[in-house]
């Protein structure tokens, strides 16, 4: 029998759990037409078992620019997915990412990383851009504040505009968004900017890890998939248990993730995840009752199952490349500043052990204090991020970790194009 380790309430500092987790095929281009997005495959419930998702080139004629004799192995396909918590806080720090897509688009376009006119690296060949919020409902829970029950958005890719003018549209026709080389990339990223602004209405629990990861996974081991690898299931709020749904990657999100594309995975956001296996933690109720919303998924471990484990991520990224050097991990959370170049530099357990980092209860005894805090307000430590980070480190991925209070997001917009322009391509 487990014993609940709940910590006195209100405590100075949370007793938080320090171990850590431990030739591609090529889309022929068709003389010039229009660079369009990808319609989804038709949408499947989630208890149905799966057919296999077509994983072709693409649907739509593509614009040929002056790069279409370049060797299809010197630049891959790169696809991009945004994790971007919706949630009440996260207004000014959506808009500054927002900001940075037009540099994003044109320099992975171009391959012009300081706009000298000058290639630095080989344009990538196509985008899949894509984005997911944090809301992933309040399960079977009722009467949760700023939550529906269900699911939320599930993971889903995003496609429509909340922007509501032109030049956004109302909806775009699929959640993946792809620009193929030469393609106009203004127009591109001003799509992107469009479907990228998603609102603040999202679910207060925010669950960053698990979105995501329901996002991308298939509903089995593919070719492409890790040898070994063994899909993660996810929450049934109908029969109000964990690990029984298959993820969207071989349903609605079928034609985002490609067999032998870079992925990169970029997480915004200025809470803590709260990827759960047990919804009532939100209700309130049982060993939850008296505890303030805003601290309860820091006040119980792993160990209970109410939070899944770190290594449920770990496991559950790395096994979507066959090869780990192909998937890029990125964490724009509430890591203190000072901590970047610990991070940039892989150590991890100094940035966990930062003091900045460590949960407390503040003086009024319902919220944490932050852990870094800007002109846009503040963010609390991402302890459990930063875990799955240093976890995908260790098994041979890509990762970066900067900080949400930067009162610009450049610095971390500049370390993801780095990765992605230097990231072998799988024909090699």
């Amino acid at each position: 029998m487990k014993t609940i380790r709940r910590l006195a309430f209100p405590v100075a500092t949370f007793a938080i759990a320090q171990t850590m987790l431990g030739c591609p095929t090529t889309n022929t281009p068709h003389d010039s037409g229009p660079v369009a997005v990808l319609p989804d495959a038709a949408v499947l419930t989630d208890a149905a078992v799966l057919p296999d998702a077509s994983l072709d080139g693409p649907l739509f004629d593509a614009h040929v620019g002056p790069d279409a004799n370049i060797d299809p192995c010197a630049a891959g396909d790169i696809d991009l997915l945004f994790m971007i918590d919706n949630s009440g806080s996260m207004r000014e720090e959506q808009a500054n990412l927002i900001s940075e897509l037009p540099r994003l688009v044109r320099v992975l376009s171009t391959g012009d990383r300081d706009g000298d006119g000058v290639r630095d690296f080989t344009p990538a060949r196509s985008l899949h851009v894509g984005f997911v919020t944090s809301d992933m409902g309040s399960g079977d829970e009722t009467g949760v504040r700023t939550c529906t029950p269900g699911l939320g958005d599930d993971g889903l890719l995003q496609s429509r505009s909340r922007a509501g003018a032109p030049p956004c549209m109302p909806t775009y026709p699929s959640g993946t968004l792809e620009f193929l080389r030469g393609g106009d990339a203004s127009v591109f990223a001003t799509t992107l900017g469009c479907v990228a602004d998603l609102g603040t209405a999202g679910c207060g629990f925010e669950q960053q890890l698990e979105a995501p990861l329901k996002a991308l996974t298939p509903n089995r081991a593919e070719r492409w998939t890790a040898e070994g690898y063994s899909p993660p299931r996810f929450f049934d709020p109908v029969a109000g248990l964990p690990n029984r749904l298959v993820g969207h990657g071989s349903g609605p999100n079928a034609s985002f993730l490609r067999p032998d594309s870079t992925l990169a995975i970029v997480l915004l956001s200025d809470e803590e995840d709260c990827s759960v296996a047990d919804y009532s933690i939100f209700g309130g109720a049982g060993m939850f009752m008296g505890i303030p919303p805003n601290l309860r998924c820091n006040m119980f471990s792993e160990e209970l199952s109410i939070v899944y484990p770190a290594s449920r991520y770990v496991d559950g990224f790395i096994g979507l490349r066959r090869d780990p050097s192909q998937l890029i991990f990125s964490v724009i959370a509430g890591i203190p500043p000072s901590t970047e170049s610990l991070a940039a530099a892989g150590n991890f357990a100094a940035v966990l052990a930062d003091p900045g980092m460590s949960p407390r209860v503040d003086a009024t005894g319902t919220l944490l204090e932050p852990s870094c805090s800007s002109a846009n307000g503040v963010a609390f430590p991402p302890i459990r991020m930063v875990r799955v980070a240093a976890g995908l480190a260790a098994r041979g991925a890509s990762v970066n970790v900067s900080s949400i209070c930067n009162s610009a997001y450049g610095g971390s917009i500049d370390a993801i194009i780095r990765r992605l322009s230097t990231v072998p391509s799988s024909c090699e």
